[in-house]
């Protein structure tokens, strides 16, 4: 079972778990709190911490104690695996894979395919998710193994002690590295978007140039924070936005500014051109995890027709 309800006026400021609790009656803070710090209850579909603000329109949901939907059930869904360790696993997700069931989405998903191959899992929340990446992002990502790393890790994200670089094909040329830190929230007039609002949940990204030509750039990403789409949403409202990515393409990109040809290469590519490649972590004995993620072939043949 999985609840889900927006922020409402009157609990925009509180803390995470006690806005749930008032959200939530029939379950006591404490028990809510302990699954907050377990990873069943997200925040704008991200890992929080009992003490992290809300604010109106977030979206908060919870799979309380150690219920499973149907829908997290094992399904024979191939897995790319990076590595395979005693305390977790590393993937590179291909893109039109969605993380984990929710908004009408029941089955076919990454969490599915987890509880499949390691069946373990089905005995952590979220089958080890403990992060996640769009539909139609690809790319890296660790998945907890035992309850030792699943602790770990949650406090690595929510310390921003975790490295995460990623690569974007943009539209725009960018010579010069740049930082964007607007804060990002749900878009009250499209619950499908986020944008940046001075009440949303602060977010970082910095942008590094790396190949541009046809007014077209290949980018290296980094990330300090993980709010949902950020990356999508400080690059769009940049000027810059992903190449493919039809939710946040701005009604102002200038066709005139493109030659016919870029404009045909660009127009196939159906998905956002954004790709996970590096996550760097601390296993739980201490040492230094720095792993890194190919491109999928279609990410690099856009590559391909646009630069080189």
């Amino acid at each position: 079972m999985q609840l889900k309800a927006i922020i409402e006026e009157n609990l925009s400021g509180q803390r995470l778990d006690r806005a749930a609790s008032s959200t939530w009656v029939d379950y006591s803070r404490t028990s809510i709190k302990k699954w907050i710090d377990e990873g069943r209850v997200l925040l704008n579909g991200e890992v929080a911490k009992p003490k992290d603000k809300v604010f109106s329109g977030d979206e908060i949901s919870m799979q309380p104690g150690i219920l499973r939907e149907e829908s997290w059930d094992p399904q024979d869904i191939p897995l790319n695996i990076i590595a395979q360790e005693q305390h977790f696993i590393v993937i590179n997700k291909p893109s039109n894979l969605v993380v984990h069931p929710g908004a009408g989405i029941s089955s076919g998903t990454l969490a599915n395919a987890l509880a499949f191959h390691f069946d373990e899992l089905t005995a952590l929340p979220r089958n080890g998710i403990v992060h996640r990446l769009d539909k139609d992002t690809s790319g890296i990502m660790v998945i907890a193994r035992t309850p030792k790393f699943h602790k770990s890790i949650i406090a690595q994200l929510h310390d921003r002690e975790v490295f995460k670089s990623y690569q974007a094909i943009v539209y725009g040329e960018v010579k010069a590295s740049r930082n964007f830190n607007g804060a990002i929230g749900r878009d009250p007039k499209n619950r499908i978007k986020m944008k940046i609002t001075e009440h949303g949940r602060e977010a970082y990204t910095s942008i590094f140039p790396n190949l541009t030509k046809n007014g077209c750039s290949l980018i290296d990403v980094h990330i300090a924070t993980g709010r949902t789409h950020q990356i999508r949403v400080h690059l769009s409202e940049g000027g810059l936005p992903i190449v493919g990515d039809q939710l946040y393409k701005p009604r102002s990109l200038n066709p005139n500014s493109f030659s016919p040809s870029v404009l045909e290469i660009t127009s196939k590519f159906t998905r956002q051109a954004l790709h996970a490649q590096q996550l760097k972590f601390l296993d739980p004995s201490g040492k230094n995890i720095d792993l890194a993620a190919d491109a999928p072939d279609d990410f690099l043949n856009l590559q391909e027709q646009l630069f080189l």
